[in-house]
């Protein structure tokens, strides 16, 4: 896989480079986790040999940058679902990216809009989410078997299909247990 910015990416390079703290040890531990999974890395920033490893290297300006991962062989096995490797390598790819790009929401812009058959209303909720950086960051370190009741994700549940369904699990298994809370109280 390989991350090349095109022509009239300059801002954005230069942005990258400009990343806070938090951001650069996002992407080294990306790194890190491309290295536990046996592959190469090929980082350059102004075109020069760079760590991906240790951001305290970096130089402060970005001109340029590329990003080469590899890893030779891939055994050809019955049991290796080529889907589900390219899914994971590019999950953590595009973390790596992201955790060094200024992304932030826009501002002031409505997404809620009536239906033909029914009128607009407005609600107003605290939501707290997960950083998807983090979650992933999380995932890596700690693994995808829940330290609840035994359940390993990756045995049950494609890792192409796990994002949308790991929600489903926690809230069936939280249903679950306040069900059973209910019927235990006296």
């Amino acid at each position: 896989m390989e991350f090349i910015p095109q022509n009239y990416s300059a801002n954005f390079v230069y942005d990258m480079g400009e990343k806070n703290e938090e951001g650069k040890k996002n992407f080294c531990l990306y790194a890190n986790a491309f290295q536990q999974r046996g592959a190469k890395i090929v980082f350059r920033i102004n075109d020069l040999p760079t760590n991906p490893f240790s951001y305290a290297e970096w130089d402060n300006v970005w001109r340029s940058i590329s990003l080469k991962i590899t890893r030779i062989p891939i055994a050809d096995d019955d049991d290796i679902r080529y889907g589900e490797i390219a899914s994971d390598w590019g999950s953590l790819i595009v973390g790596m990216i992201l955790s060094l790009s200024n992304i932030s929401p826009i501002e002031g812009v409505e997404t809620l809009t009536g239906s033909a058959e029914g009128s607009k209303f407005t609600e107003l909720v605290n939501r707290y989410e997960r950083s998807p950086i983090n979650r992933a960051l999380c995932l890596e370190a700690k693994g995808y078997t829940c330290r609840v009741c035994g359940m390993n994700f990756p045995d049950k549940i494609s890792m192409v299909n796990w994002g949308r369904n790991s929600f489903m699990f926690i809230t069936q298994f939280l249903y679950q247990k306040w069900e059973r809370s209910i019927l235990l109280t006296p």
